[in-house]
């Protein structure tokens, strides 16, 4: 990221200004293999061409020793016509030795190794006298005398070449040495045929010639020599020019991406390949310049990364001097990133949280192996003003050149993350330590973690919870509706504070007060929750305590005049709803006043436990018993069939409550009188029914006592 750059501009990315045309390379350079390569493709090319001119070559260099065969043969042929036209001219004197005599003079000359004549038996003419005979006997007359010689056989002749000769054959043969061989049939003319007429044959002899021309292996020679090295002239002259042609458009084009790909490597993103060939290099080119921009973009990231990234960036070679520095470290040392060009990294650097030098930290980076993975620790910074902190560094290589290694060391104040793990640890150990039990679930209710206060308060323990839902702690006690409204709120990002009652393991139930707190992350979505509880069983068990008193008469457990309104106008309301009856009985206890009076107030609160017991067990669930005061109760009796029912009902009651009740050694033998206002007969209002249950009460008691009367009658 700040390889190349200058302090005085912390956060430029690296730039090399000289053009890629004009880069000078040391020696070893890519330029100058590329140069290496250049003329090895030249020796090739004109190598290949030479491959490919040789078979060429020796076409032509066989159609010239062809050539140079057939006018040697030619000359020998019209050398041999010129002997044969003088040997004609000779022969025809007759003379043999004149004939002989030449031959033998022509031996030696103009090439000529050897010259003989022979007959068609092969033997050498002109020395026995047997064709003479035959012609002097043809012409039957002495003409031709000659003194005669031992006949021999025609030597160094090929038989084959021979008998062509006999048959009026011409055989001529050069040696690859410049020998030459002729022999040639010697024909009949019409002028011969007047000597020689004793046979008819177109053949009279062979004549037979051996020459010399050493200057023919001259001539193949030379012209060999001006062949090959015409074909080795054209082919590195061709060679040459197939170099030229893959230089000028294959080779030069590559060194011009070669150099820009030299400069794009160090840090120059102005050049610009041309693209306008259609051809593999265009693409190289495109492709090239395609890389420049990705670069040019990614390293404007990087250096805006820079510039902005919140966490420090020092950059550092091998040796521990500093190459660059963003604002963040700026900020965080005091130091400015021109000022702190060259100067060691040791510099930012105080004793280390274990007291080793810093340098010994840098020691070990420097002896890092190249390429392995980031170093982190903790170590003791130290700022311009000599104020020390605590930084965290995460190091890496950078450089992929041994040769070269630099660091690039990613900083941060880690005052504020301490601070932060303090409070979380003094949040934790609150939390640990608080007496109320505190339960975090995810967003899908799945428990995450309970504090010790739950496990005392429920009776399970973290592992058994954990991963499972809080529904295990249900009791039963609240509804589906209860749980619904409960989800829809915090689901909404708001809390929930209610007392729930809740079930232990054990499979008690518990009374606690609730909060439920929804946990929201930077964009405000719900990701968990929060609940902290507190039992309040006892607290309730009072509360509830305080409102029976506070509702029911404290000596027989009866509800009092309070709860006898609530409970007779939630009787109307059903019975209007419902077209029902119902009944209020208003009974007072005959001469109890006399009870207290005479056997004490311990006799006469035992009277009024069981006059209410009874009065219970007289009724049915649905109904209520009340004591209003004294020794005078209210009953109410819902969901009656008719009037007539609620008269049963009293006549019922009456003889259950008339039963002895023993105290000590008195019998006591209680009974009431009963009044009977009924719904919707006699009252439609709470007030009215019980005024009027009243009155018939007193009309009953001075009717006799022990009875009961229904109003209005």
């Amino acid at each position: 990221m700040f390889a190349g750059e200058t302090l005085a501009n912390p956060c430029s990315l690296p730039r090399l200004r000289p053009p890629f045309h004009s880069v000078s390379l040391p020696p070893g350079s890519p330029l100058l293999a590329m140069n290496s390569f250049s003329t090895r493709l030249a020796i090739l090319l004109s190598l290949l061409l030479m491959v490919l001119m040789i078979p060429v070559g020796l076409v032509l260099e066989h159609h010239q020793t062809e050539t140079i065969d057939q006018e040697e043969r030619a000359q020998v042929v019209m050398l041999a016509e010129t002997l044969y036209s003088s040997l004609e001219v000779l022969m025809e004197t007759g003379n043999g030795p004149l004939v002989r005599g030449w031959l033998e003079q022509l031996a030696g000359t103009q090439g000529i190794e050897s010259i003989q004549i022979a007959r068609r038996d092969g033997q050498l003419a002109f020395r026995d006298l047997d064709t003479l005979n035959r012609v002097n006997a043809h012409l039957k007359h002495q003409r031709f005398e000659r003194t005669p010689t031992p006949s021999q056989p025609l030597r160094d002749v090929d038989a084959a070449a021979f008998q062509r000769a006999v048959r009026g054959e011409r055989t001529a043969a050069i040696s690859p040495d410049g020998h030459l061989s002729l022999v040639f049939p010697i024909m009949t003319k019409h002028d011969c045929l007047s000597c020689h007429g004793y046979e008819d044959n177109p053949v009279r002899g062979v004549l037979n010639l051996h020459l010399y021309r050493p200057d023919i292996q001259a001539r193949i020679e030379a012209m060999r020599w001006n062949l090959w090295s015409m074909i080795l002239g054209v082919s590195l002259v061709l060679g040459f020019a197939a170099w030229a042609v893959v230089r000028g458009t294959i080779l030069l084009p590559l060194e011009r991406v070669r150099d820009a790909m030299v400069m794009a490597g160090r840090g120059e993103r102005t050049i610009v390949m041309p693209t306008g060939r259609g051809d593999e290099i265009g693409d190289l080119s495109r492709s090239f310049n395609k890389m420049q921009h990705d670069l040019k973009v990614k390293e404007e990231e990087a250096r805006v990364l820079a510039v902005h990234a919140p966490e420090g960036i020092v950059t550092f070679d091998g040796e521990g001097r500093i190459r660059g520095f963003n604002p963040a470290a700026e900020k965080m040392f005091g130091y400015r990133a021109e000022a702190m060009a060259g100067h060691a990294i040791a510099l930012l650097f105080a004793d280390s949280l274990d007291n080793r030098p810093a340098l010994n930290v840098l020691a070990q980076i420097a002896t890092a192996r190249p390429n392995e993975e980031r170093i982190g620790m903790e170590s003791l910074g130290r700022r311009a003003d000599g104020s020390r902190f605590v930084m965290e560094w995460s190091l890496g290589e950078v450089g992929i050149d041994p040769e070269e290694r630099w660091y690039i060391a990613m900083v941060l104040d880690a005052t504020p993350r301490l601070e932060r793990e303090s409070n979380l640890r003094k949040i934790s150990q609150a939390i640990e330590q608080t007496t109320d039990s505190v339960m975090i679930t995810d967003r899908d209710g799945a428990i995450e973690y309970v504090n010790p206060a739950f496990e005392k308060l429920t009776g399970y323990t973290a592992r058994e919870v954990l991963g499972k839902n809080p529904r295990l702690l249900k009791s039963g006690e609240h509804g589906d509706d209860y749980y619904r409204q409960m989800w829809e709120t915090i689901l909404a990002g708001e809390p929930f504070a209610d007392v729930v009652v809740n079930r232990r393991k054990d499979g008690s139930l518990y009374y606690e007060q609730k909060t439920i707190t929804p946990l929201k992350n930077d964009r405000g979505w719900v990701t968990h929750f929060v609940s902290t509880d507190r039992d309040v069983t006892e607290q309730k068990r009072l509360e509830e305590k305080l409102h029976f008193l506070a509702s029911h008469d404290r000596l027989t457990g009866l509800p009092n005049r309070t709860l006898l309104h609530d409970r007779l106008r939630q009787a109307l309301v059903h019975a209007r709803r419902h077209n029902g009856h119902v009944a209020v009985m208003f009974l007072d206890l005959d001469r109890f006043k006399e009870v207290n009076d005479t056997l004490g107030h311990q006799a006469g609160d035992l009277l009024l436990v069981e006059v209410a017991n009874r009065l219970q067990s007289g009724l049915r669930d649905g109904d209520t018993v009340t004591r209003i005061g004294g020794d005078e109760f209210v009953l109410v009796i819902e969901e009656l069939s008719g009037t007539e029912v609620a008269e049963q009902v009293a006549e019922k009651l009456l003889k259950n409550l008339h039963h002895p009740i023993e105290f000590e050694e008195w019998s006591i033998l209680p009974s009431g009188s009963l009044g009977i206002a009924c719904f919707p007969e006699d009252g439609d209002s709470e007030e009215a029914l019980i005024a009027k249950a009243d009155e018939a009460m007193y009309l009953a008691k001075k009717m006799g006592r022990n009875r009961y009367q229904r109003y209005g009658k």
